[in-house]
C-alpha cells in the first residue's frame, strides 16, 4: 500500500515534469513521514549544506589551498600584485590585495 502510493507519486512527478524527484522530494517525505513541522525539509537541507561547507573549509584550511579545481585565477600575477597595506579585517593578506580575482 505505502510502496504502491509512493511508486504512483514518483511516476506522476516524472510524467508531469519529465524529471525524477530530487532531494527536495526526499526531504519533504522525511518531514511528512516523521510528522515534523512545516519548514523542516528546508532546515534539513540547510543543515546538510552547512555541514558540507564546514568540511570544505576545514579541508581547505588544512591543505592551504582553494578546493576549486574548475576555478581559474584571472587577477594580477603574484609577483606584480602590490603588497597589502594591512591584513584587513580577516587577518588574511590575500583578502586585501587589489586585483585578486577568481572566476568560476
Amino acid at each position: 500500500p505505502a510502496d504502491a502510493a509512493r511508486s504512483a507519486l514518483l511516476a506522476s512527478v516524472h510524467r508531469h515534469t519529465g524529471l525524477h524527484p530530487s532531494l527536495d522530494y526526499a526531504l519533504v517525505a522525511i518531514q511528512r513521514g516523521l510528522g515534523l513541522p512545516a519548514g523542516t525539509a528546508f532546515v534539513l537541507f540547510a543543515l546538510g549544506r552547512t555541514a558540507g561547507w564546514l568540511a570544505h573549509a576545514l579541508e581547505q584550511r588544512a591543505s592551504g589551498q582553494l578546493i576549486r579545481p574548475r576555478a581559474q585565477y584571472v587577477g594580477l600575477p603574484a609577483d606584480t600584485a602590490p603588497p597589502p597595506a594591512d591584513t584587513g579585517p580577516t587577518g588574511n593578506p590575500a583578502s586585501s590585495i587589489p586585483g585578486r580575482i577568481i572566476r568560476f
